[in-house]
């Protein structure tokens, strides 16, 4: 029974949609017309009457030959004209369907000189007419009186004109398609009955489906506005674009939508006001008649007004603000709209979309997606506050798909660059940090990448960058108006594909969070859904959260920039030059999918890839963050020189601090190790790192509290007693057994280690140490930055593997060996060619002075010592 109902549906919705369907070929055979004062007599017709397209819009080509006798031999005029159609609804009249023609070329041929004679005196046109010459034309627009040519399909009162709208009734059937006479006036056309002399045809096959694949660019051409949705007569028409970019075919859909409506004051030539829409869109459930429900949420709006009558209005209805706003060609960026005294600004949105619309908050309309032909369409119903399907009857023509789904995202998976929100409507949660309280929010997301990490193909992380700022609403987002600021840097890693996007791992060691407002220090003071942390707020100071004490910050989620204390795990996905990010969750097997609360980022920056570096010399310092292997907060200081004597040596040192102070706490803990590092290659999964094997000469730590003397003795005591004040130094491994869980030392006692360097720009990532070199260790989400303090020569004096050289060229001593070595070579093989060339013998050049060399050398020796002794080698003059 269930199974008969639903087909009795999808029948009963595709007989409702072939209703409403004009595609086909249709042709009339020689019928015969009323009297013309072209033909005094009965004349008759041929008429090809061909509708391309979907169900609901397309193209035509209308061809009428008209003929003085019964048998069609003889013919007397030739009209054609091609352009766009649509189907508008429903007609009054049973079974009917309101239609629209607009022309976009027409011609007209006389066959008879009848023919010349009746055009040249009931249409000239300002020009002349030729026998068997075709004329395109376009009408007489300054002087419709002129052609009143009613047999050519049109009312008495009416001239065809390219690109000015006809509007009739059609009525369709399997065998045959029926139309009534076509006006200018909208009114009159829908109001007239079709006529008895149909076009025998057939429709276009095969039958439309439907469908759920809804993800692509939609246009719905240039179609009247329908009366209740043009105030004040002021827009006579519109186009719309709809942009989706999501899953097809998977449900519950979600995915990002971008709109464009435009309304003129006349048939799509002079603008009237433009609307440009961004924002999430979800499917909830199939209503009973199969078209889909779905909630739509507009993050911001773009509004436009091009005409002073078109400000009046908005002013009035809609100034969506305190004082009324709007301005010829002055865009606005609405968000949501401020209630002034308890009431509205904003009283009528009919303007904005079909039915209604409440800014920053959530509409329900109504889809139905499907394929005929060579088309895909959707048709939209209207929007409503309200959960609940709207009808589709009386809505306007469907969109026709004019580009294909981008959807999924881009196989490079680069998100290097800044993706931002520049203004958009907050998502007030009523049980959330923020309450009912609305707010407006900009969003900035900057991402970094190995400058290799392309090559690779895979993007193995970088640095995250969030700075995220709150509004008073409907502001657009002014700098006055800032009533938080929210900033953090951490390093996010992709992890794996899934089904919309790739999982996405994220560290934050910090939030630096300021409040402006007095409403957001209560917020946040809040102790049941606030976030105190352990201390409280003061409007304007700034402070940096770590992590905080247990059940200190329950609306920590909706801070929005990372995870407090803890890693998080999330979703990411880029098409085009947009990109979505999830918020976090802790739970790497529930990782959040994309939802309505997760607003597109465009590209706003290029990717700037910084440069790898192999050169660490001088000292680093990773700033305060919250350790998940100890629960306190911890800082990290590494310090990297190369000497002549010593050759290269380190010191790592870490800090562990009470948790939630910021490191501004006692000292609890401290480990220390120093040694020599020696460079063993490039890392070969990691673009420009390197690996280092690392001896430490002696690893210290030392405790300072009672806490630390705790975590050591159950940890890692290592053969020692560890008291509020202790400290053990080893340059060798623990006795067996007595570390069995010293990771959060993150190098082990005594062992040689090795881990991977990466240095880009002024910043150094470390991984963890491992006790097994591996060519192809990878750095992780955790393992954050160094960042650079102080460098210079007092750091590298000597060149060597991860240094730079003090000097910039060979020494002074290098330089005289070489020119001497070259001289005396020159000399030498020099003077024995001379020799032989001039004399015919083989020797050096002065061969009498070096042959008595040694022996002068050997008095100037005897001399030298005998006057050390006292005694002279010559006789005294007398």
């Amino acid at each position: 029974m269930a199974r008969r109902l639903t087909c009795f549906v999808v029948l009963s919705v595709i007989a409702l949609v072939r209703s409403q369907n004009q595609c086909g070929e249709w042709a009339q055979k020689c019928v015969a017309i009323s009297a013309t004062p072209l033909l005094p007599a009965t004349g008759y017709v041929n008429t090809d009457f061909e509708v391309l397209g979907g169900i609901s819009s397309g193209e035509y080509n209308f061809n009428r030959t008209i003929y003085s006798d019964a048998a069609c031999s003889q013919p007397e005029l030739i009209f054609t004209h091609a352009g766009r159609w649509a189907g508008l609804g429903p007609s009054t009249f049973q079974n009917e369907t309101n239609f629209m023609i607009v022309p976009a070329s027409l011609s007209l041929t006389p066959l008879s000189a009848n023919a010349v004679n009746y055009l040249t005196q009931y249409c000239a046109c300002g020009s002349t007419w030729a026998l068997n010459t075709e004329r395109f034309w376009a009408g007489c627009p300054d002087n419709p009186e002129n052609c009143r040519i009613n047999f050519l399909g049109v009312g008495p009162a009416n001239s065809l004109i390219p690109y000015v709208p006809l509007y009739g009734n059609a009525l369709v059937t399997s065998t045959a398609m029926s139309v009534s006479r076509f006006d200018g006036d909208l009114t009159i056309g829908f109001s007239s009955l079709v006529e008895n002399q149909p076009y025998p045809g057939s429709p276009c096959l095969p039958e439309p489906v439907l469908s759920h694949q809804f993800c692509g660019t939609w246009a719905m051409p240039c179609v009247p506005s329908l009366p209740n949705f043009s105030p004040n007569n002021l827009f006579v028409s519109l186009m719309d674009n709809f942009y989706f970019s999501g899953l097809d075919n998977v449900q519950p859909l979600s995915g990002v939508f971008r709109r464009t409506r435009r309304h003129y004051a006349d048939f799509c030539s002079t603008p009237a006001l433009t609307v440009e829409e961004t924002g999430t869109l979800r499917t909830l459930r199939q209503t009973a008649d199969l078209t889909t429900l779905l909630e739509k949420r507009s993050w911001v709006a773009t509004i436009t007004p091009h005409s002073q009558p078109v400000v009046n209005y908005l002013n009035q209805v809609c100034p969506c603000a305190a004082n009324p706003l709007w301005s010829v060609g002055v865009s606005r960026q609405i968000t949501t709209c401020p209630l002034v005294d308890g009431q509205s600004t904003c009283t009528n949105t009919s303007w904005f979309q079909d039915g209604e619309m409440l800014f920053g908050q959530p509409v329900y309309g109504t889809w139905l997606e499907l394929v005929s032909f060579t088309r895909q369409e959707v048709r939209m119903g209207p929007y409503s506050i309200a959960e609940q399907a709207q009808s589709l009857l009386n809505t306007r023509p469907g969109y026709s798909r004019i580009l294909p789904c981008d959807f999924p995202a881009d196989e490079s998976l680069d998100y290097c660059g800044t993706w931002s929100l520049p203004c958009g409507a907050g998502t007030p949660n009523a049980s959330g940090l923020w309450g009912n309280a609305p707010f407006d929010t900009s969003v900035e997301v900057t991402m970094t990448t190995a400058a290799s990490n392309t090559e690779l193909g895979v993007n193995a992380g970088g640095a995250i960058n969030y700075v995220i700022k709150h509004f008073l609403p409907g502001q657009e987002c002014k700098a006055l108006v800032t009533t938080l600021l929210i900033q953090s840097f951490g390093f996010w890693s992709d992890t794996a594909a899934r089904a919309m996007g790739q999982s996405v791992t994220v560290t934050t060691p910090s939030l630096l969070v300021t409040p402006f407002a007095k409403d957001t220090v209560d917020l946040l003071n809040n102790p049941t859904t606030g976030c105190p942390c352990g201390g409280e707020w003061v409007a304007a100071q700034a402070r940096v959260l770590t992590s905080c004490p247990a059940a200190t910050c329950p609306g920590a989620a909706d801070l929005g920039a990372g995870l407090l204390g803890s890693t998080g795990f999330g979703s990411i996905v880029r098409v085009a030059s947009s990109l979505r990010l999830t918020a976090l969750s802790p739970d790497s097997t529930t990782a959040p999918v994309f939802g309505m609360t997760d607003p597109p980022l465009d590209n706003t920056f290029a990717c700037a890839t910084p440069t790898t570096v192999q050169e660490y010399c001088g000292s680093w310092r990773q700033e305060c963050q919250w350790d998940a292997l100890t629960g306190l907060d911890m800082q990290t200081d590494f310090l990297y020189l190369t000497t002549s004597d010593y050759g290269s040596q380190y010191a790592i040192t870490r800090q562990w601090f009470s948790p939630g102070t910021f490191c501004n706490s006692s000292v609890l803990l401290v480990s220390s190790h120093v040694g020599v590092l020696t460079w063993t290659g490039p890392a070969g999964s990691v673009p420009g790192a390197m690996i280092a094997s690392a001896r430490s000469h002696q690893h210290t730590v030392t405790s300072l509290s009672q806490a630390a003397a705790d975590l050591m003795t159950q940890r890692c005591a290592c053969g020692a007693v560890w008291t509020s004040n202790s400290s053990l130094s080893r340059s060798t491994p623990c006795p067996d057994g007595t570390c069995p869980n010293g990771a959060f030392l993150r190098r082990p006692f005594g062992n040689p280690v090795s881990a991977v360097f990466q240095r880009i720009s002024n910043n150094v990532r470390i991984s963890s140490w491992s006790l097994v070199p591996d060519s192809n260790a990878s750095l992780a989400v955790t393992d954050l930055a160094f960042s650079l303090q102080e460098t210079g020569p007092e750091y590298c004096p000597s060149s060597a593997p991860g240094g730079s050289s003090s000097s910039t060229g060979i020494s002074g001593g290098s330089v005289f060996l070489i020119v001497l070595f070259a001289v005396a070579g020159t000399y030498f093989i020099g003077g024995l060619a001379f020799n032989y060339l001039a004399h015919g013998q083989v020797s050096i050049l002065h061969a009498s002075f070096w042959s008595q060399l040694p022996g002068l050398v050997a008095d100037g020796f005897r001399f030298a010592t005998c006057s050390f002794n006292g005694a002279s080698g010559y006789a005294a003059v007398p």
